[in-house]
């Protein structure tokens, strides 16, 4: 059974659409958001700040520059995506089981 194409440019003028546009302008100057009225507490702010705190840029990854969140992918040099890059490229110039347990060392402790 084929289904019947509807062309919805024909419901959707450009005065339609004004007019949909001021209804939506109108009621959203007129109610609150939902967050309206409400504030942080100390527990919460404590939070957002340890939490922006762990996301400190401890440095930057050798191969692409992006920044290094975690003290394992700074001793490495590398983002996760990018040693595993390097360990691709690598292959044949270095020892690959050296690397990698360099890197489970870093990783687990």
């Amino acid at each position: 059974m084929a289904e019947e194409k509807v062309d919805r440019s024909a419901i959707w003028t450009p005065e339609k659409r004004e007019e949909q546009r001021k209804k939506l302008k109108e009621y959203y100057q007129s109610h609150e958001g939902p967050m309206a009225g409400r504030h942080m507490t100390d527990e919460s702010r404590q939070k957002m700040k340890d939490a922006r705190e762990q996301m400190e840029v401890k440095g930057h990854c050798k191969r692409c520059g992006r920044p290094l969140y975690s003290e394992d992918a700074v001793k490495l040099g590398y983002g996760p995506e990018c040693f595993e890059k390097v360990l691709e490229e690598t292959e044949n110039g270095y020892d690959v089981e050296q690397l990698l347990k360099r890197r489970e060392e870093l990783t687990n402790g």
